[in-house]
């Protein structure tokens, strides 16, 4: 993308896995190794709440001083019932004080929730969301639930579909959209994977199709993020540009 954008900056992004699995000295060496690179100007880096001993919050927490950070931690869900069943492994109480000693550093926060869990409902997902805006998250990634191939959730849930439509999914994505306040950056709308992998819904990879039906939902409601925050009723959001 350097040739579309030859003056842009960058973000150096740990993804997968644990990133912060590792001691702090190390993790010196890995992301002091990629911020060398000078057109990187901060680093994304993905991690569990549970994997942030004080020495790495310490670390982040200089590098916060010198660069632009952002630590993403994957909650999926706020209820233990389902953290269970998916072997999330640790408790909501591990989240909440992660993003207590996160937000004292004022390194910024984005996290993740799944959305479609078996035997979760839209209560149970809006609650969810509601839990991570009041604890301070400064981003927020909503991920579609996708049954793949291989997967124990497949053998374990055989013929589960999180969602019947895409408008079903539109819906339950806008209605979380006007809950959202406006200052929260939401990075994630869906999620996708592989094709030859999916088994439900069948139509999760039709990702335009989903972002479009999504914006062109909001159209017609009139409304926008944050219209429902705090608000006991939607007021217009049409005029908003």
């Amino acid at each position: 993308l350097s040739s579309k954008w030859p003056r842009a900056g960058y973000l150096g992004y740990f993804q997968n896995h644990t990133n912060t699995y590792a001691p702090a000295a190390e993790l010196r060496h890995k992301f002091g190794a990629v911020l060398a690179e000078p057109r990187i100007q901060g680093l994304v880096i993905a991690t569990r709440p549970d994997c942030l001993p004080e020495d790495v919050m310490d670390y982040l927490e200089e590098l916060n001083h010198t660069c632009f950070v952002w630590v993403e931690l994957g909650l999926q869900t706020i209820h233990e019932r389902t953290a269970r069943r998916i072997n999330r492994c640790y408790e909501l109480s591990e989240y909440d004080s992660a993003m207590k000693e996160l937000r004292k550093r004022n390194i910024h926060v984005v996290t993740h929730l799944i959305l479609g869990l078996p035997g979760e409902d839209r209560t149970d997902m809006t609650e969810s969301l509601d839990h991570v805006i009041r604890q301070g998250t400064w981003g927020l990634k909503l991920h579609m639930l996708n049954v793949m191939k291989g997967t124990r959730l497949a053998s374990e849930y055989p013929g589960y579909q999180p969602f019947s439509s895409i408008k079903e999914y539109v819906d339950l994505v806008c209605d979380l959209v006007e809950r959202t306040p406006p200052e929260v950056t939401i990075h994630r709308l869906t999620a996708d994977c592989p094709r030859p992998l999916l088994i439900a819904p069948s139509w999760s990879y039709e990702k335009r199709t989903i972002l479009n039906g999504i914006n062109a939902e909001l159209v017609r409601r009139g409304t926008c993020q944050g219209c429902r925050f705090g608000f006991p009723t939607t007021y217009s959001c049409s005029s908003t540009k």
